[in-house]
């Protein structure tokens, strides 16, 4: 079976160096090997990744950027971004409610499908992630969008493969 292949995104608030940008050693003892990926390796094919962020972004006016390497948020960009998954959170809430007291208490039946679902709408636990400088973490794409400021500068550094 083909290992599936998701990017870790370094992106911060200030331009990020070459000598910074991040690298596999980061990931050496840290939880998300435990709890993601399989491996994290070097992008071979940075100029590549960073056209693909920007297209994706770009295609639904989520951001514009001014460079490959930094980008602003639109006014209306997490709405844009998040508008087609909206829907499956609204159907996968809907799904829940038919959890009944037994199922809820014992998870039984589709119960865990049903959670899978929802969180899933909310935060893709397998998707991309970012990698915040002046944070020191990793987190999901999605979360990384929901908490950035509109009409801030974001700088991408050091972009790495991950592998599931």
């Amino acid at each position: 079976m083909a290992k599936v292949i998701r990017k870790i995104y370094q992106i911060g608030m200030k331009p990020v160096k070459k000598q910074d940008y991040l690298t596999e050693d980061y990931f050496f003892e840290h939880e998300f090997l435990r709890n993601v990926a399989t491996s994290v390796e070097k992008n071979p094919h940075r100029t590549n990744a960073l056209l693909s962020l920007r297209e994706r972004l770009e295609k639904i006016n989520a951001a514009a950027f001014s460079d490959s390497n930094m980008f602003v948020f639109s006014s209306n960009g997490k709405e844009n971004y998040f508008s087609c998954r909206y829907s499956s959170y609204l159907s996968a809430v809907s799904n829940l409610q038919s959890v009944t007291l037994s199922e809820f208490c014992c998870q039984q039946g589709e119960f865990d499908d049903k959670i899978y679902a929802l969180n899933q709408s909310v935060y893709d636990r397998f998707g991309d992630y970012v990698q915040i400088p002046e944070e020191d973490c990793i987190v999901p794409i999605d979360e990384f969008i929901r908490n950035a400021k509109i009409g801030e500068s974001y700088y991408i550094g050091g972009i790495l493969d991950y592998y599931l």
